[in-house]
């Protein structure tokens, strides 16, 4: 990707209020914390460069402003979006139990999973106050692989459940997207695992995205032979 227009990588951070989204937004960019409360009106961004295995990629970071809950979401807010950190704060249990609601709104406008979706656990230096275990994410948001291989079982065993299961995943294809999260622990206060979680999540939205590009360029460049053959003729 030595392309500068696809060096550019849009990142936007969602989840409910006071989360702690502006306060990693503001580490990422500024390395600087402020611990008073300044809620973001509307949306707030800025850029962080990083290099990554020789290669500099500039990062568009999104702060969305959710004072409205999830209702003002829209496509819009998306656009041209490649990553999703989706915030939650450890120690206001609520604010975990909003994920659904993010993920289910996300999936509407998500459909082609183009986007990448990360859940990150914030205020990881409140130990004392914490709400979240870390089984309570586990069970909920981390694919459980000795389940699947049991479902597959099952549905190998019995036509009819066959059926019934592809009805229950098509109905509940959010919940199957949900259980396969990649989830981070952070402290914008201490600066603790932010530049990991930046660093984790361009390296995993390049190998997901490597394949894809290398496979426009290769479709471009038969075009491109078959035109020449074209003019040869």
């Amino acid at each position: 990707m030595s392309n500068k227009k696809n060096n550019i990588i849009k990142i936007m951070i969602l989840g409910e209020k006071e989360v702690g989204k502006s306060s990693l937004l503001i580490r990422a960019t500024k390395d600087e914390f402020n611990s008073q409360y300044i809620p973001t009106i509307g949306i707030d961004f800025d850029y962080k460069i990083m290099e990554i295995k020789g290669e500099k990629y500039k990062l568009q970071i999104w702060d969305y402003v959710s004072h409205d809950h999830i209702n003002v979401f829209n496509k819009q807010v998306l656009s041209n979006t490649k990553i999703i950190l989706l915030l939650f704060d450890l120690t206001n249990k609520s604010s975990f139990d909003s994920i659904n609601n993010w993920l289910l709104k996300l999936d509407q406008s998500n459909k082609d999973n183009s986007i990448q979706i990360f859940l990150v656990g914030t205020k990881s230096d409140l130990i004392s106050n914490r709400q979240v275990s870390l089984l309570d994410i586990q069970s909920k948001f981390i694919q459980n692989n000795n389940n699947n291989n049991n479902n597959n079982n099952n549905n190998n065993n019995n036509n009819n459940n066959n059926n019934n299961n592809n009805n229950n995943n098509n109905n509940n294809s959010n919940n199957n997207n949900n259980n396969n999260l990649q989830y981070f622990e952070i402290s914008s206060k201490d600066n603790n695992n932010v530049e990991f979680l930046f660093t984790s999540v361009i390296d995993y939205y390049l190998l997901k995205a490597q394949p894809k590009f290398e496979e426009e360029i290769k479709n471009k460049k038969k075009k491109l032979k078959i035109t020449v053959s074209w003019f040869d003729i």
